[in-house]
């Protein structure tokens, strides 16, 4: 009788493992890094629309902002600490850039 109860003990351990990862993967516990490294990609999300505001055409604006929220939306599941901070680092000059050229435009 032992014998036949212990696949089910297995069953029970591997569903209950993958529950926890589960967990994991859905973003539930952030380590602190994790949390800073959220806060600051939140921060470059909001500057990205507050300088988005400020291009008069529509249609760009409207392409633009999907652009932007695009590259969010590609990398919004990264674990990776350094590619997190590599991909905010990068956001951060391609929004001076775009901020530099819609000045010298005469746009903002």
């Amino acid at each position: 009788m032992w014998i036949i109860s212990l696949p089910r003990f297995s069953r029970q351990l591997s569903t209950n493992t993958t529950s926890t990862s589960a967990k994991m993967m859905k973003g539930e516990q952030l380590s602190l890094a994790h949390f800073i490294q959220r806060s600051a990609a939140l921060h470059l999300w909001r500057l990205c629309l507050r300088s988005l505001k400020r291009v008069p055409d529509k249609i760009t604006r409207t392409e633009m902002t999907h652009w932007a929220r695009t590259q969010f939306e590609a990398h919004r599941h990264e674990r990776d600490l350094d590619a997190i901070k590599f991909h905010i680092s990068r956001g951060r000059r391609e929004l001076e850039m775009t901020s530099e050229l819609l000045s010298r435009s005469g746009l903002r």
